[in-house]
């Protein structure tokens, strides 16, 4: 299971694009798990990329999983009202004809998303 680790993702661009990345080359990618366990602040550029990371995912029939989420992360979520939307399973696919059934076991992704500077919200 091929995970996104290191410099890379210790930003918000570098998190954006690496999920962008793996979303294009696996097409068999059915769940995609954000680790955030390691995060220790995000701000609105942050929040941003996640945002984003769940339009791509969406388009791409993935369901995201924001797993492990701090103290810092939980708090700009629920400030933002975006909780809901960044947590709640994927969108009914009712028109798309490679959507998977729920119960179909699907390859999963786990990325490690790091943060390196402190918490300023």
């Amino acid at each position: 299971m091929p995970e996104l680790l290191g410099p890379e993702v210790t930003c918000a661009d570098g998190l954006l694009e690496g999920v962008t990345r793996l979303l294009a080359d696996r097409s068999d990618l059915r769940d995609l798990y954000l680790h955030c366990g390691n995060v220790t602040t995000v701000d609105s550029t942050g929040l941003s990329a996640l945002l984003m990371i769940r339009r791509h995912t969406d388009s791409a029939e993935v369901h995201l999983h924001i797993v492990d989420r701090p103290t810092c992360l939980e708090r700009i979520l629920v400030i933002t009202g975006t909780l809901a939307h960044l947590t709640a399973g994927r969108p009914a696919q009712a028109t798309s004809s490679h959507a998977l059934p729920e119960e179909t076991t699907a390859a999963q992704e786990p990325i490690q998303a790091h943060a390196s500077s402190p918490d300023t919200t």
